[in-house]
């Protein structure tokens, strides 16, 4: 049986964040997103999410020079080479 939607925001958010979502009366910004990516599957909320996503949607509408520059990608503070850094 898959795992409803809710209980992988939960898993994740408690994984990661260390702290389970306000989901019944989200007040910030987090547990607003979180709530959107349960309640509210519109394609755009979905690649507006993620903040590398919502580079290329903002791009495709508007254009690229509008965009600050990305100089590091990484999936945590650990990753990051502040020595390269500008």
């Amino acid at each position: 049986m898959p795992k409803h939607l809710v209980d992988i925001v939960n898993d994740y958010c408690l994984r990661e964040v260390g702290a389970l979502p306000d989901l019944t009366n989200p007040k910030g910004y987090s547990d607003k997103v979180n709530w959107l990516k349960i309640h509210d599957q519109m394609p755009e909320h979905i690649v507006c999410c993620d903040k590398l996503l919502a580079r290329d949607y903002v791009a495709e509408r508007v254009g690229r020079s509008c965009l600050l520059d990305v100089y590091q990608k990484a999936r945590s503070v650990d990753q990051i080479a502040f020595d390269a850094l500008p």
